[in-house]
């Protein structure tokens, strides 16, 4: 389904993403970091199979990221073209309106399917160290549909990720998702 999956961002929620692809498909992932250093301890601990490289880009099938929102946009806006096209793009940003409205058109554009994304799922800590392969048990993968995307690219997502041991999957449009989350997640923030 996805042969080659790009992991941009090896923090926690990057890292488990690819540790539990690692564990739980036969994918290749490839892992790509600001910091070199933190790509390079995703290899040697088996995280990844190798470091991306733009000329490894071409070769993902699918592409998540686990980068903050604003940097989420910045490398999609960069690194779209450089895309195979048919190339599936997920987002794991905590906002989706934001993130449909600044990469809709530029995945339209760049003949990449995009989707966001928001796994329900995350620890007290952060960085690759503190990343599991087992994060996502049971947790819900939340997916919004874009105009870049179609039925068969989310059924092929829906599948993927239950694999990796998600408990189940939803769709929503981007203002729902930032509505239930306003009043789920962010105000607990907020109070604690």
């Amino acid at each position: 389904m996805f042969d080659t999956v790009l992991i941009a961002g090896l923090g926690l929620m990057g890292g488990s993403m690819a540790k539990a692809i690692k564990a739980r498909t036969l994918s290749r992932v490839l892992g790509w970091n600001r910091t070199r250093r933190t790509a390079e301890q995703a290899l040697a601990d088996g995280s990844i199979d190798a470091i991306a490289t733009e000329a490894l880009f071409k070769e993902a099938d699918l592409v998540i990221i686990g980068l903050y929102p604003q940097a989420t946009v910045d490398w999609l806006l960069e690194n779209m073209p450089k895309l195979k096209k048919g190339c599936v793009v997920v987002d794991m940003v905590g906002v989706k309106q934001f993130m449909v409205d600044h990469l809709e058109q530029a995945a339209l554009d760049a003949g990449v399917h995009f989707v966001g994304g928001h796994p329900m799922a995350g620890r007290e800590f952060s960085g690759l160290d503190f990343a599991l392969p087992t994060l996502f048990d049971g947790a819900s993968m939340i997916f919004v549909p874009t105009k870049s995307s179609t039925e068969r690219v989310l059924e092929q997502l829906e599948a993927y990720f239950m694999s990796l041991g998600f408990g189940q999957t939803v769709r929503c449009t981007a203002a729902q998702h930032d509505k239930m989350i306003a009043f789920t997640s962010q105000l607990a923030h907020v109070v604690s």
